[in-house]
């Protein structure tokens, strides 16, 4: 994952003024476009009566909508560190994108998603060719501040609960992935039941086309369920080392544990290859910055890696279909004058 960061951050930096600007209108508008129908349904962030993902459950559609929200997001942080660096300081149209993606998250009612989209961008800044003034500096952090606090205020009083309980869920809600791995080892058993698989319940789309369905719900869901009794489908990120520690009894765990290791380092060995043949600045930062996310959900969501990596691999076909139908064409001899 490292590694990929680092990588991502050398190809971001060698995107053209131009091109950086050009990608992020279109990316966000792309952004715009798949938020806005998961926003208008049911049960949607701080207007469901339930958990703010209640419409993932309505539609398959809003799930992949969704993820695809979550990867435009990767690369617009890139994109508009790239221009900061560029233009040592953000631009009316950075400025925009901000409020956008801040308004997004609020209606979401994500609590930390927005504040770690922000410390991304920051990371990927070039500072020593920005050489951004401290004045600016302290403007941003003002901004920031302000938009923090304007989150905190708008969904505390619209869930009805204080200022101060609202940052102490925001703070708590880091550690939910660090809780399914914790309860995983409290409320695994000496034995696994045996109607429960452990590639059933990590791979649950794949296992119900085979006629063998999960018999738990998602294991965040499910850990939950078991500690807290029903929590109305609230509960953890799936994460990887939790689904094997839950779903094998003790001392079984190594062997699912190494063939993850090795799928880790197969799956380095295709993004570096992916992103050595992409046509671009770009689409190599665009496939890098993205596959780094893979290595994320690969640990902390499996799940949602489940969702993201098809789409991932989709993506990258098109960038190289694109670059490959594009290079006759821009390298087309010019026909000699007679």
């Amino acid at each position: 994952f490292c590694r990929l960061v680092f990588l991502s951050y050398g190809m971001l930096h060698e995107i053209p003024a131009h091109t950086a600007t050009r990608m992020l209108m279109m990316t966000m508008a792309l952004y715009v476009v798949s938020f806005v129908p998961s926003a208008l349904g049911t049960g949607f962030g701080i207007f469901s009566v339930g958990t703010r993902i209640d419409y993932l459950y309505e539609s398959s559609v809003a799930k992949y909508l969704t993820y695809l929200g979550i990867m435009l997001g990767v690369v617009l942080g890139g994109l508009l560190a790239r221009r900061i660096t560029l233009n040592r300081k953000p631009r009316l149209f950075d400025y925009a994108v901000i409020l956008i993606y801040s308004a997004t998250s609020l209606l979401a009612g994500s609590k930390g998603g927005f504040v770690l989209w922000i410390g991304a961008i920051l990371a990927l800044i070039d500072y020593r060719q920005a050489r951004i003034r401290p004045r600016t500096l302290v403007l941003a952090l003002v901004g920031l501040s302000g938009l923090i606090a304007i989150l905190a205020v708008v969904i505390s009083d619209f869930l009805k609960i204080s200022t101060a309980d609202f940052f102490d869920l925001a703070f708590n809600r880091f550690f939910v992935t660090n809780d399914a791995r914790a309860m995983a080892f409290d409320l695994r058993k000496l034995q696994v039941e045996p109607n429960l698989s452990l590639f059933s319940e990590a791979f649950r789309s794949i296992a119900s086309l085979f006629g063998n369905p999960p018999q738990n719900a998602p294991l965040g869901v499910e850990l939950y369920d078991r500690y807290f009794g029903p929590s109305g489908g609230a509960g953890a990120n799936a994460s990887l080392t939790a689904l094997i520690i839950y779903y094998t009894a003790p001392g079984h765990a190594v062997l699912p544990l190494v063939t993850a290791i090795a799928a880790a380092a197969m799956l380095h060995v295709l993004i570096r290859l992916a992103w050595q043949h992409m046509p671009s600045a770009f689409s190599r930062f665009a496939i890098v910055s993205i596959g780094s996310l893979n290595f994320a959900l690969l640990s902390q969501d499996f799940l949602a890696f489940q969702v993201v990596l098809p789409m991932s691999v989709l993506l990258a076909l098109l960038f190289f279909i694109s670059g490959s139908v594009h290079a006759p064409v821009l390298h087309r001899p010019r026909p000699v004058a007679r």
